[in-house]
C-alpha cells in the first residue's frame, strides 16, 4: 500500500521475491454529508465548545506501535493549563486490554488532564467514526510506525490539520505544507515493550519528539487561520494523491507489469 511497505517486504522476504505496489484505493470523505459537529459532540458527551484533539486506534493493533501515551503527554505538554482544550481517543477492543486502558487513564490523571480526556471505546459504523473526527479540530498521531496510516488520511480528507510522526508510510502523503510533521529519532526496543506477535524480533523503532508535537498542537490552537489553511491543504493533498485517476493509473501499471514465475 505504501513505498514504506515495499521496502519492508523486500528486506524481509527471500531474495528475488517480486514485490509490487498498488496505490491504496482510498476514498476521501465528504464532510458536507456528515452530521453537524455540535450534534456529534452532544451524542458522545463531549464539550460543546473548545479545541478538540482526536486520535483513533485499535488496542489489538499494538498499543506500543500506536503510542497513545505519547499523544497524551504531548497534549498535556501543550494544554495542561488550557481548560478549553480536550483530547478524544476513539478506540476499539479496550475490554480485551484492561491493563493498557487503565494505564492510559492513570497517565491522564498523573499528567493533570484527566478531566479533559475522553476515551470512547466500542465499534461504530464507519460513517460515525468520520463524523467524530469531523467534530474535532485536529488529529494527532505520534505512532512509531504505520503501514499506511488510514486514520491520518481520513482526517486530512475531512480538512483537518494533523500533527503526525515524521516516519514510515505517513511521510508519503503528510508532505511539507499539508501536515505538521513531528521529528523522530531511532531508538532500541526492549523485549518487554513488544505487545504484538507480528513485532517479535523488532529491535528498533521511531520515537517522536513529544515537545515538538506539543508545539505543533499549540500552534494550531493559537492560530485559527493557520489551522484552517493547513486543513485545506491537507484535504487537497489527499484528494489529488488518492484520486480515482491516480488509483486507475496505479492499477493499470500493476496489471501490465509482467510477473516473474
Amino acid at each position: 500500500m505504501s513505498d514504506f511497505d515495499v521496502r519492508v517486504f523486500r528486506n524481509e522476504l527471500p531474495r528475488g521475491t517480486t514485490v509490487r505496489k498498488l496505490l491504496y484505493p482510498f476514498r476521501a470523505v465528504d464532510a458536507g454529508t456528515l452530521p453537524a459537529p455540535s450534534e456529534v459532540r452532544a451524542r458522545h458527551g463531549l464539550p460543546a465548545r473548545g479545541f478538540a484533539v482526536f486520535f483513533n486506534f485499535d488496542f489489538s493493533s499494538s498499543v506500543f506501535r500506536k503510542n497513545p501515551q505519547g499523544a497524551l503527554r504531548a497534549f498535556s505538554e501543550a494544554f495542561r493549563d488550557t481548560k478549553d482544550a480536550f483530547l478524544v481517543f476513539k478506540t476499539t477492543r479496550a475490554d480485551a486490554f484492561p491493563e493498557k486502558r487503565n494505564e492510559l487513564t492513570e497517565l491522564a490523571r498523573s499528567e493533570g488532564v484527566a478531566d479533559r480526556f475522553f476515551l470512547l471505546d466500542g465499534f461504530l459504523p464507519q460513517r460515525d467514526v468520520y463524523a467524530l473526527a469531523n467534530a474535532c479540530d485536529a488529529y494527532l498521531s505520534l505512532h512509531r510506525g504505520e503501514g499506511f496510516g488510514l486514520g491520518v488520511a481520513e482526517a486530512m480528507s475531512l480538512g483537518k490539520p494533523v500533527v503526525v510522526s515524521d516516519c514510515s508510510s505517513t511521510t508519503e502523503f503528510c508532505v511539507e505544507g499539508a501536515a505538521l510533521r513531528v521529528p523522530c529519532t531511532v531508538r532500541d526496543v526492549a523485549p518487554d515493550e513488544i505487545d504484538h506477535v507480528s513485532y517479535h524480533g523488532v529491535r528498533a523503532c521511531f520515537e517522536p519528539d513529544i515537545e515538538k508535537a506539543a508545539e505543533g498542537l499549540r500552534r494550531l490552537y493559537d492560530d485559527p487561520v493557520a489551522r484552517r489553511e493547513l486543513g485545506e491543504a491537507a484535504r487537497r493533498q489527499i484528494a489529488e494523491q488518492f484520486s480515482p485517476a491516480a488509483f486507475k493509473a496505479s492499477a493499470e501499471a500493476f496489471l501490465s507489469e509482467p510477473v516473474q514465475t
